[in-house]
């Protein structure tokens, strides 16, 4: 008797594939692509998009030209609302004040505002207060200002003071320097002259030198070499300074190849050369002590002996030199 054949069991997950007897398994369409398991064929089925832009409709050039103008036009809103904001009067300044080195000195508080130049009333937001600090320092008082606004109206200038040392004697007119050696402005009638004088060597002395032959050449020397005399001068001064006899110090002189002497007020001399002047002047203080205590004064006192720096020689006063004491 013959018994039916079972029919073979096909696995799914496989390709199908041909028999060998030409007939084809059944199982999963040969058309169908394959997929992974676990895979959704809904996503596999819709094939990606491609941005290359080949398929867009606008040029690339006018996206660019668009895109430049978007920004052009709010570049230009922008400059145009601050030039509104600028100049418009709803925002007018309404004070100006000097802060910091000008707080104790009303005279230059009131001259750093005329420096300033700034009216109430003018638009608040269109003050260049770089240019405002400029003009502030120009001032001869005035080393350094720093220009803020503070609040809606208010303008604030913070200033550095320049402190006048001595005044330059030269070419018969007179400078306040400080103590850098900076020349700050020319004394004039009505200005604090309460400092020590600083009279440099005549320049016509230092002009023949080898090397030096043309006129622009010999002018450059002669100036160079003011500048270096006007800096040891005004360090001389702040030597006295810190030694605490300035207050006796009526005028620094410079003697050619040499160095300075210090005037007092009395009219006597010291002579302290061109270096080591704070030794020196401590020097001069002990030995003018001295003098004072055994009744004597001196009319000249040297402090330059290189060889010999710890040696102090006195010229005393005469009798008739000795200005009267009292009434």
């Amino acid at each position: 008797m013959n018994r039916p054949r079972p029919t073979p069991v096909v696995n799914s997950s496989l390709r199908p594939r041909p028999a060998a007897s030409g007939r084809v398994v059944p199982g999963r369409p040969i058309s169908e692509p394959p997929r992974r398991v676990g895979s959704s064929p809904r996503v596999l089925s819709q094939p990606l998009p491609r941005f290359d832009g080949g398929g867009s409709r606008i040029p690339r050039g006018l996206r660019i030209a668009v895109l430049g103008g978007v920004a052009a036009a709010s570049a230009f809103g922008v400059l145009k609302i601050r030039d509104v904001v600028e100049e418009t009067q709803h925002f007018p300044l309404q004070g100006v004040s000097a802060v910091g080195d000008a707080l104790d000195d009303p005279a230059l508080r009131d001259s750093v505002l005329a420096y300033a130049d700034l009216q109430p009333g003018v638009p608040f937001f269109g003050i260049d207060t770089d240019a405002v600090a400029r003009r502030v320092e120009a001032h001869p008082f005035v080393r350094e200002a720093v220009v803020r606004r503070s609040g809606a109206d208010t303008l604030e200038i913070n200033i550095h003071r320049r402190e006048a040392a001595a005044i330059l004697r030269i070419d018969g007119a007179s400078y306040l320097v400080d103590l850098d050696g900076e020349v700050m402005k020319r004394v004039r009638a009505g200005d604090e002259a309460n400092f020590p004088v600083i009279t440099l060597a005549p320049t016509s002395e230092s002009v023949v030198e080898e090397g030096v032959d043309s006129p622009t050449s010999m002018n450059t020397e002669v100036s160079k070499r003011r500048l270096s005399s006007l800096t040891a001068a005004v360090g001389l001064v702040e030597a006295a300074t810190t030694v605490g006899v300035i207050d006796d110090v009526s005028e620094i002189v410079e003697v050619p190849a040499v160095g300075f002497e210090v005037v007092l007020l009395d009219g006597s001399r010291v002579r302290v050369g061109a270096d080591d002047h704070v030794r020196k002047l401590r020097q001069f203080r002990r030995a003018n002590a001295q003098l004072k205590a055994a009744g004597k004064r001196f009319s000249t006192m040297w402090l330059d002996d290189a060889r010999r720096p710890e040696r102090v020689a006195v010229r005393l006063r005469s009798s008739v030199e000795t200005r009267p004491r009292g009434g």
